[in-house]
């Protein structure tokens, strides 16, 4: 406990003096520079990571050139600062970006990141993305990555089955980013049908191996779903909360 209050107080403070002198960040990519808004200690805390190169960069790396080479829409599941969508928009300014964030705060510093870097094909979608379209409860970590669907609560918000999404919208989805804190079961379920029929889909893949049984579904079932629709994938990396693994069928 002591150690974790004071690294929240180290946070807090640092946040503090930095946004005393402006409220975004430059982060740098493989030589994609990409602006950050900030007005949140944790939103602040993730832009050093991603500075520092020690959260997620060989990720970031390997979205970067596909989104590059990409033909189709993208979509960025969880989108948190928007960062991975951020990145296919600009590399990529022919293509549809959609990024889908449910939390309050964290939409707030996407829209701000859209329009920071000038991007006109990026759009947000405040909501969570499952296996059914509807009006669903959510507990928000505001500024964090940690929301999640509940059975009940204060917040209702949109829930979207990604089929009814992409037929609403005429979509053809070739590259989607999935971080959905556990849900990830649900939200193949919940575009199985494009799932089935498509011949080009990459999707980058976070695993929370801890979460996933939240909602009555495991590793083991997320896979075999996959398998059966003829996805093969490949794994690439693992922390003590989840795993990651590029996933396609071609």
């Amino acid at each position: 406990a002591s150690r974790y209050y004071t690294k929240k107080l180290a946070r807090n403070i640092n946040y503090y003096f930095a946004s005393s002198r402006t409220d975004y960040n430059e982060v740098d990519i493989e030589g994609l520079k990409i602006k950050m808004f900030f007005s949140h200690p944790t939103q602040y805390s993730f832009i050093k990571k991603i500075q520092s190169r020690k959260h997620e960069h060989n990720l970031l790396i390997i979205w970067k050139r596909n989104s590059e080479i990409n033909k189709g829409d993208i979509l960025d599941l969880g989108g948190y600062s928007g960062i991975f969508g951020l990145i296919s928009a600009k590399v990529n300014p022919h293509n549809k970006v959609y990024i889908f964030e449910p939390d309050a705060v964290n939409s707030q510093h996407i829209e701000k990141n859209i329009v920071l870097n000038n991007l006109i094909n990026v759009s947000l979608v405040r909501g969570v993305v499952s296996d059914k379209t509807e009006q669903v409860f959510f507990k928000e970590h505001q500024g964090g990555e940690a929301g999640s669907m509940v059975n009940q609560g204060n917040l209702k918000i949109e829930s979207y089955a990604l089929d009814n999404f992409i037929e609403k919208y005429n979509l053809k989805p070739t590259l989607i980013k999935m971080d959905v804190e556990g849900a990830e079961y649900l939200v193949l379920r919940g575009m199985k049908e494009y799932l089935m029929k498509t011949k080009d889909l990459n999707i980058l893949l976070e695993l929370h191996y801890d979460l996933i049984e939240k909602y009555g579904n495991t590793a083991r079932t997320l896979f075999k779903l996959l398998a059966e629709l003829n996805f093969k994938y490949i794994y690439l990396d693992k922390n003590q909360y989840n795993e990651h693994y590029w996933v396609y069928k071609r």
